[in-house]
């Protein structure tokens, strides 16, 4: 039945409930959660294809972005939610870089025949 199905709205619900309560130990409703929350999808987004690809390529660099974060954070014993913030703005620079050099190189290719 319909009902026994989760829909997209309530797997993001789930999510976002997830990474609010993951991260209150670290950050107290400062940067952090939306940070993990917006960062990654933006990130993702030039390099989706579909929605699927771009969940999972966003939630693999929300969890890279979180861990090197936290072990960045104990090798410089600064606090956790600043250097995982920072990884994750890192991640959304080096994305958004990438995708302008790809797309420029595209750009300038000669047109088949």
């Amino acid at each position: 039945s319909v009902g026994d199905t989760p829909n997209s709205l309530s797997i993001f619900s789930a999510l976002c409930a997830g990474v609010f309560d993951a991260s209150l130990p670290l950050a107290f409703f400062g940067v952090l959660p939306f940070a993990l929350l917006v960062l990654p999808v933006l990130a993702a987004a030039p390099f989706a294809k579909s929605l699927s690809s771009h969940l999972l390529f966003s939630c693999v660099l929300g969890a890279i972005g979180a861990a090197s974060g936290f072990l960045a954070s104990v090798w410089s014993d600064l606090p956790s939610g600043d250097c995982v913030t920072a990884f994750l703005c890192l991640l959304f620079a080096g994305a958004s870089v990438t995708k302008t050099v790809f797309k420029g190189r595209h750009a300038q290719a000669p047109p088949r025949e």
